[in-house]
């Protein structure tokens, strides 16, 4: 399984800012040591979302909805301060990773 910062690093960058300017500094620390468990798998190509959890644990959960309010981070999902799901649309460049990396 990879981690986030392992095979992108800006994005996991860029979550981490993200997260930190909006004063969720506990999630922010945690992205460096997200893992790549699998991605969406809805067929749109500019869908870049991607679980860092087994949907299995957490799918019918309560969570938490971070909305960072950017265009195309649309949300961070949280299961008791673990970060589950990074929903992303309009990066083809990440989606393809997604896909490479987890067919």
């Amino acid at each position: 399984m990879e981690r986030l910062i392992d095979v992108m690093p800006e994005l996991a960058d860029e979550i981490r800012e993200v997260l930190f300017d909006m004063g969720e500094y506990k999630l922010a620390k945690s992205v460096a040591a997200l893992s790549l468990v699998d991605r969406c798998r809805c067929g749109e190509v500019d869908c870049a979302t991607f679980y860092t959890m087994e949907r299995a644990k957490w799918q019918d959960k309560p969570l938490k909805h971070v909305v960072p309010g950017k265009d195309d981070i649309l949300e961070v999902d949280v299961l008791d301060d673990t970060i589950v799901c990074v929903e992303i649309l309009d990066r083809e460049e990440i989606s393809a990773v997604l896909r490479r990396l987890l067919p």
